[in-house]
């Protein structure tokens, strides 16, 4: 979650994010905007879920596969 995605997005990219650092390059491939921080947060926390990341499976199916 972030104010700034594209902040967020290079600081993943140039390995200053020591969770991720490993896994660069990243492309942004979906991202999700939501007004409201509280909302924002539980969106996250279900993304970050085996129910989440099946949901992410199968809608971004199509370009998973490529």
């Amino acid at each position: 979650m972030t104010n700034d995605l594209q902040n967020r997005f290079n600081l993943h990219n140039k390995g200053k994010v020591e969770s991720t650092k490993k896994l660069k390059p990243f492309i942004l491939i979906y991202y999700e905007t939501l007004i409201n921080k509280y909302d924002a947060v539980k969106r996250e926390k279900f993304l970050k879920t085996g129910w989440g990341k099946d949901w992410i499976k199968r809608t971004l199916e199509n370009y998973l596969k490529s």
